[in-house]
């Protein structure tokens, strides 16, 4: 146990160590993050873009920009969302005439329903200009964004949103062409479209991690209850997985694997794609393939030096066989048809609802 003269000296002997230590930061700039001095200046700057385009679009608000700036930036305090949200909300409102204006700007002087009230006004907004159609792509797409554990992309939703859970059906007539902008038109910034770096892929985020809880937690008026939406999701999982354009690839390509192995004498035995992740079952179907077609060309040039080398003096029946060999395994219609079989799986519109649903 320490002295009561040990403890007061092991302390001033740490306190003389942190001074040195601090010491040696001192000629570093420092910023202190999320006060009030590093962040007003943007948030003025980002209201004063926000208002510019607002009286912009809206010739209303001519005489009101004043009033409009100084009422977003109380209600933003030091969220940059919020501007967004309620910018959105004004927008949706089509301020037209200066009885609508005055409307809006009562709102902004009350400044404290915050972020769960704004999403509430917003969506309340949006969801009375939506007909069955757009309601149910609303609906599809925040549920898949609340329950998806992988990013949801834009192939992805094109094919949610027009299964029809009720008959398993996955109509081509009902695959939206431009899914991004009708996501745009219906949800509007609740919801942003990224493209991944260095990829053509785009996937969809809501607007802040808030408005996720606040789905979660909230019961939205145009959504049912979460269990019907969890029977959405297995619904839409089991069409997809029993609609002819994914059965019929996995059986042909299958088939196909099987006689192959069958022809070089090996032990037949399937592959389950379930069992495995599925970018892993992709990878080594991929590598099967080449490797079948490595085989088969060195194969081919194998049969045809032993044919050269034994020219005239091999039995006439072997040359038939050894010719017939090398014809079969030099078919490039063979080599093609299996290659659009296995592509036939790699790039259907299915392909990331039957990652989600095989996971």
């Amino acid at each position: 146990m320490l002295s009561n003269l040990q403890i007061p000296t092991k302390l001033l002997l740490l306190g003389r160590r942190e001074a040195k230590i601090s010491k040696r930061f001192d000629a570093l700039p420092q910023v202190e993050i999320g006060t009030d001095g590093t962040t007003q200046a943007d948030i003025w700057e980002f209201v004063e873009t926000t208002v510019k385009k607002l009286v912009l679009e809206f010739q209303a608000f001519k005489g009101y920009e004043r009033r409009l700036k100084d009422g977003l930036l109380r209600v933003a305090g030091n969220m940059f969302l919020l501007v967004k949200l309620k910018a959105e909300a004004i927008t949706d409102l089509h301020p037209s005439s200066p009885a609508r204006v005055k409307q809006i700007m009562d709102t902004l002087d009350d400044i404290s329903p915050g972020l769960e009230r704004v999403y509430q006004d917003l969506l309340s907004e949006k969801s009375k200009k939506w007909d069955d159609r757009s309601t149910q792509i609303a609906v599809r797409t925040l549920l898949w964004l609340m329950t998806s554990r992988a990013p949801v992309t834009h192939t992805l939703l094109r094919v949610v949103v027009a299964i029809d859970t009720a008959t398993g059906v996955l109509s081509v007539d009902d695959l939206d062409s431009n899914i991004i902008e009708t996501v745009k038109h219906i949800l509007g910034v609740l919801v942003d479209w990224q493209q991944e770096k260095d990829s053509s892929v785009i996937h969809l985020t809501m607007v802040h991690h808030s408005f996720r809880e606040y789905l979660i937690s909230k019961e939205i008026p145009f959504m049912p209850s979460h269990q019907p939406l969890h029977e959405h999701l297995f619904e839409t999982s089991c069409a997809v997985l029993r609609s002819p354009s994914v059965t019929t690839p996995f059986e042909t390509y299958y088939l196909s694997a099987d006689k192959r192995r069958q022809s070089r004498g090996i032990k037949l035995y399937r592959t389950q794609s379930w069992e495995q992740a599925w970018e892993h079952w992709e990878r080594r179907q991929k590598e099967d393939l080449e490797r079948e077609h490595r085989w088969r060309s060195n194969e081919a040039i194998r049969i045809q030096n032993e044919l050269d080398d034994l020219g005239d003096d091999a039995p006439p029946d072997f040359i038939e066989n050894q010719n017939k060999q090398h014809g079969a395994l030099r078919d490039p219609e063979r080599n093609k048809s299996e290659l659009a079989a296995l592509l036939d799986v790699l790039h259907l519109p299915e392909r990331e609802l039957m990652i989600y649903a095989l996971q």
